[in-house]
C-alpha cells in the first residue's frame, strides 16, 4: 500500500534524472514510459516463467546481475569524475564489494533458517532441540539486523 504512495515520486525522480543528463522533456517522457512498459513485460514473463523452479532461479540470477551492473556502472562513472580522489574511489569499490558479499550471506542465512524450521517441524515426539531454537533465534535476529542495515 505504501508503495502506491511513493511510486509517483519515483517516476518524477527518474524523469528528472533523464532531463538533468541532457534528454529533452518529450524524449525523457518517452523513455520513462518505455521503461514502465518493459517493467510490465518483465513482470509478465516472471509470472509465466516463475512457476517452474528451474526458471525461477534463472530469473533471480538475471535480475541480480542487472542490479550489480547498475551499481558498478554508477561507481565507475563517479570514479571517472575528475574531482574523485583515491580515497573516494576506494570507499566506492569497498562498498560495492561489501554489498556483493553480503547478498550471498543473506541468502545463506535465510535458507538455513528455513531448513532449521523444517527440521524442527519434523522433530521426533515434538521435543525441541535447544540448539536448534537458539540458532533460529540467532538467524531471526540476524535477519532483522540485515533488514535494518539495508533499508
Amino acid at each position: 500500500m505504501l508503495m502506491e504512495v511513493v511510486y509517483p515520486f519515483l517516476q518524477i525522480g527518474d524523469f528528472s534524472i533523464l532531463v538533468r543528463y541532457g534528454f529533452s522533456v518529450p524524449k525523457a517522457l518517452f523513455f520513462n514510459f518505455l521503461s514502465a512498459l518493459v517493467a510490465l513485460a518483465g513482470t509478465a514473463l516472471a509470472l509465466l516463467w516463475g512457476q517452474d523452479p528451474g526458471q525461477s532461479s534463472l530469473i533471480e540470477g538475471f535480475t541480480a546481475g542487472g542490479f550489480v551492473y547498475i551499481a558498478a556502472a554508477g561507481v565507475l562513472v563517479e570514479m571517472n569524475n575528475s574531482k574523485s580522489t583515491l580515497r573516494t574511489s576506494a570507499v566506492h569499490i569497498t562498498s560495492l564489494v561489501l554489498g556483493m558479499t553480503v547478498a550471498p550471506w543473506w541468502t545463506f542465512f535465510h535458507l538455513s533458517l528455513q531448513s532449521f524450521q523444517e527440521l524442527s517441524k519434523r522433530n521426533v515426539n515434538g521435543v525441541k532441540n535447544l540448539f536448534k531454537i537458539k540458532f533460529l533465534v540467532f538467524l531471526d535476529c540476524f535477519d532483522g539486523l540485515m533488514l535494518k542495515i539495508i533499508f
